[in-house]
């Protein structure tokens, strides 16, 4: 899962470049939206006038979770890439979209306890995931402590809880962190978003220990600024650009493999000894 209480620090994007790393990598994916109050993940992908059915129909049962899946295309999966004459795996990744009518698109159900109602979406996401033999399921929740971060906790093995420099993040990630560790959720690694190393060296943003110290997470990666991706990020078209080095690493860390923190990201590599402090 993908959380912070603080909005606007970039969960959804690094959902995206997440989940297209893993697919990337030969992973089925699914990219599931339980961001219900700005649901946005069909429109950073392009396929907003395809959603038909949403998490929020199946867990109703007014529809199926193979009716809600929209699979997403990308041209360098559709090249079929060949290493010393045999083709890779070629990955996958589909998304369950959400409503984007606000927070009120949370139904209650014949009188149900909220608790009941989580149970329906607990399983429409585990019906969703079954139904496309998903390696890895990406879940993005909205800003504060909402059902969706609830129903998240209880499907998550890992939560990912991104921040920036920001002092207001920090202190919503460092409380986001507890209350996570208050839900049961053992794995919760860290994510700096947008870091601005020159505002370091400047000295007018926090280091990477600061960071690290005031949100008591262990970090899981960091992503550069980008201005690149700031203005692509609908198609995340910045490739081969240091943020994708960076969700790269973070995916592939997911899959147990030990990257170094900057690998590839050139921005951050030879600024590393004056950013950590």
């Amino acid at each position: 899962m993908i959380a912070s209480s603080k909005g606007g620090v970039g969960k959804s994007t690094a959902a995206l470049g997440i989940s297209r790393a893993l697919m990337r990598m030969g992973h089925k994916v699914l990219l599931c939206d339980l961001d219900f109050g700005n649901a946005c993940l069909d429109m950073l992908l392009g396929v907003q006038d395809s959603v038909i059915c949403t998490v929020q129909d199946v867990a109703g049962g007014r529809g199926t979770a193979e009716g809600a899946l929209l699979k997403i295309g990308e041209e360098a999966a559709k090249k079929k890439k060949r290493l010393k004459g045999t083709a890779e795996k070629e990955g996958e990744l589909w998304l369950l979209p959400s409503m984007t009518a606000g927070a009120g698109c949370i139904p209650s159900y014949g009188g149900e306890s909220p608790m009941e109602g989580d149970g329906r979406f607990v399983v429409a996401v585990l019906e969703a995931a079954e139904a496309v033999g998903a390696d890895f399921t990406v879940i993005d929740t909205g800003a504060g402590y909402s059902r969706a971060v609830d129903i998240a906790a209880q499907l998550s093995d890992t939560a990912l809880v991104v921040t920036g420099q920001m002092p207001v993040a920090l202190r919503s990630a460092e409380a986001t962190v507890a209350r996570l560790s208050e839900m049961g959720v053992d794995d919760i690694r860290l994510i700096i978003n947008s870091f601005d190393a020159h505002g370091v060296i400047d000295d007018s943003r926090k280091g990477l220990f600061g960071v690290i110290d005031e949100s008591r997470a262990p970090l899981m990666g960091v992503v550069p600024y980008d201005y690149s991706l700031m203005l692509t990020h609908e198609r995340l078209l910045s490739r081969g650009k240091d943020s994708e080095c960076a969700f790269s690493n973070i995916a592939k860390r997911l899959c147990g493999e030990n990257v170094p923190l900057f690998s590839g990201i050139k921005s951050l590599r030879k600024l590393k000894n004056k950013i950590c402090l």
